[in-house]
């Protein structure tokens, strides 16, 4: 696949796979999801990438660490048209051997369930937060300089079934009456 030359590493989320709660899960309550997925390095990286999209919104944190400074991720589209993701440089992030990424979903404006002037308890696109992700690294050769073209990386890990979702601490959200 040719690199896209405005967001080099982009297209490895061509193949990630949207994930969301199971619809067993969904049965209980509005909590809020989180998904988590360890995987190993074999050793740290030089520059490493994470692009993330979330139908709804996200916090995420790596090893621990909460990661980018925004909290209200991504920015608010329709996703029939257009679905914004959100790139982090994660690099001091990630080690050599075992690691983490943990993300929790919010409902942001894509699941309001609560009822309000602008109707957004009514959109047509309502559903379970979802998420979308690639990690990926810039490969470098032994002599410093990065391999093939500038940009080209490897794929660390991309959204896909192998995630674990379960209950976080947050047990009900909502854009406009706050979370608990």
């Amino acid at each position: 696949m040719p690199q896209n030359r405005l967001n080099p590493g982009a297209e490895a989320l061509s193949t990630a796979h949207w994930i969301s709660r199971s619809s067993q899960q969904t049965s209980t309550a509005r909590q809020a999801p989180v998904f988590r997925r360890e995987f190993r390095l074999a050793a740290s990286s030089s520059s490493a990438t994470l692009r993330i999209a979330g139908l709804g919104l996200h916090a995420i944190r790596i090893n621990g660490v909460p990661v980018g400074s925004g909290a209200l991720e991504p920015a608010i589209s329709d996703p029939r048209r257009v679905v914004y993701y959100a790139r982090h440089d994660v690099t001091p992030l990630l080690r050599a051997g075992d690691n983490t990424v943990e993300v929790t979903l919010g409902r942001g404006f894509f699941d309001m369930a609560t009822p309000e002037a602008w109707r957004w308890d009514q959109a047509p696109w309502r559903a379970e937060p979802r998420l979308i992700c690639a990690l990926t690294r810039e490969i470098t050769l032994p002599d410093g300089g990065p391999e093939g073209n500038p940009g080209s990386g490897e794929t660390i890990l991309v959204s896909d079934g192998g995630w674990i979702c379960g209950e976080g601490p947050i047990r009900f959200d909502s854009m406009y009456e706050g979370e608990s």
